[in-house]
């Protein structure tokens, strides 16, 4: 009699089974790494912003100048100079004085908040009338406010994406721990089965397991297989399957019968590789492959033999 677990039971035993597995980590570059797994904690290694910095274009001054100023009372400061993007200012603000600033520019030494320039009016005499008050703090990111070394930001297991790549690269990082890919094999066996792009024959029917398993697979993360030609391999009647060839990738392999031909030979194992063992009773088949040194899976389909 079939017996067959409900979803549940299969979660929950492939949880007890495989929680504790973990694929080996390398180390690849910033730019491969999206939607790859952090195989170690990523923490800050320097502060970062590096500076204090303007997030609108304005002038940088001491808030404490421009309290109370109005429309019709601005408040008059001489402009001392200019930061460039990219350049560090070595002007020393004192009071009474202000800095034209871009957004992203480094704020002058002494500064303490930027006003943005439609609050402003350049008087054409070197003084800025300020219309609009600014406290402390405006329209500004202080130095270490985004992070500060040994500041954590992603804890091993996350999953990288697209936002993650660009903050990775302000804090310079451009080689990253992660977890390898699975790679997954996908076996269709079955004299009946043919490729998707072969015509029909009688007694014959187009894979349709092996594309949609393969798909499965590449969308949850699997790097496919460095080997010429397809993922999956089509053993017709006679063939035999080397498991020391086709298997040797350091991950899953997934093997799934197309059919229930009963020949000695649909399925044949390589006897010489310990690996890899196919039992074969009334038309089911018992797999078990190698991943990095141990058994990853055991996959019995059908009753259980051997």
């Amino acid at each position: 009699m079939l017996y067959v677990k409900n979803l549940s039971d299969v979660q929950m035993l492939i949880r007890e089974k495989f929680a504790g597995v973990q694929m080996p980590a390398e180390l690849i570059m910033l730019d491969e790494a999206l939607d790859r797994v952090l195989a170690e904690d990523v923490a800050f290694t320097e502060y970062i912003p590096a500076f204090d910095r303007s997030t609108v274009d304005g002038y940088a001054l001491k808030g404490s100048d421009v309290f109370g100023c109005s429309d019709a009372m601005p408040a008059i400061l001489k402009m001392v100079g200019e930061a460039l993007m990219g350049k560090h200012t070595e002007i020393v603000l004192q009071a009474g004085q202000c800095v034209s600033v871009p957004t992203g520019g480094e704020i002058p030494q002494g500064a303490d908040a930027v006003v943005m320039l439609e609050d402003t009016e350049d008087f054409g005499d070197g003084t800025i009338g300020v219309r609009k008050p600014c406290a402390p703090g405006a329209n500004l990111i202080f130095r270490g406010d985004d992070g500060k070394p040994g500041d954590g930001i992603y804890k091993k297991g996350k999953r990288i994406h697209a936002v993650d790549i660009g903050t990775l690269a302000a804090l310079g990082l451009t080689i990253l721990p992660v977890r390898k890919k699975p790679r997954v094999v996908i076996i269709s066996s079955g004299d009946e089965l043919v490729n998707a792009d072969d015509p029909l024959t009688l007694g014959t029917v187009r894979d349709v397991n092996g594309p949609m398993l393969k798909a499965a697979a590449q969308e949850h993360g699997d790097s496919g297989l460095r080997h010429p030609g397809s993922v999956r391999w089509h053993f017709g009647r006679g063939e035999r399957f080397h498991s020391r060839n086709h298997c040797k990738i350091g991950g899953f392999v997934c093997a799934w019968r197309g059919g229930e031909t009963r020949e000695a030979n649909h399925l044949r194992s390589d006897r010489k590789d310990p690996g890899f063992r196919s039992s074969r009773k009334s038309g089911r088949s018992v797999f078990h492959v190698p991943a990095a040194g141990q058994t990853f899976a055991r996959l019995h389909v059908g009753r259980r033999t051997g």
